[in-house]
């Protein structure tokens, strides 16, 4: 990925051919809608269309995901639901805030706009992870080529930081219609 001028995630230009964003949309989506047969969910969940922060391999796992749960025709619309990542407006703010207390500590930059799309879509679920910050901070840091973690913040690969979000929203989706 590459970061544009608006602040958000892009496709590169060129990519390797092996690379999500390069396959063609249906060998992924058949992949998924093997393992969704195969496990037959009551809930799938997946990043939004925008792809949080517009994260090209984020973007293309929801489509993916959408195209193979569509795949499963008119009875898997009525046995699963797909919840997608969410990023409400006022939750997006929240995680800005240089003046939080340790965010000076980081040495990350602080932002001047959000650099997480917002989301004006219902939100279906908030699920509270505060008890699980330890454990997700360390996932985060797993991705060390696209994420830096310090104490309660995180930054992307553009160096602005963020505080890790206590609280994890979700969007129904309907891709039955879609």
């Amino acid at each position: 990925m590459v970061w544009g001028e608006d602040g958000h995630a892009h496709a590169p230009a060129s990519m390797p051919d092996t690379s999500l964003c390069a396959a063609d949309l249906e060998e992924p989506a058949r992949r998924i809608a093997a393992l969704i047969a195969e496990l037959d969910p009551h809930l799938v969940i997946t990043y939004g269309a925008a792809g949080g922060y517009g994260h090209p391999d984020h973007r293309r796992c929801h489509d993916a995901s959408v195209k193979a749960l569509r795949m499963g025709g008119e009875g898997r619309s009525q046995r699963t639901r797909l919840l997608t990542i969410a990023n409400p407006p006022e939750a997006v703010a929240r995680t800005f805030d240089p003046q939080a207390p340790g965010f000076d500590l980081t040495g990350f930059t602080p932002a001047e706009a959000p650099s997480t799309i917002a989301d004006e879509v219902p939100i279906a679920v908030a699920q509270d992870v505060e008890d699980d910050l330890g454990a997700k901070a360390m996932a985060m840091a797993a991705h060390a080529t696209q994420v830096t973690v310090a104490g309660e913040f995180f930054a992307l690969s553009n160096g602005i930081g963020q505080r890790i979000g206590a609280t994890e929203y979700f969007a129904l989706s309907d891709f039955g219609r879609s």
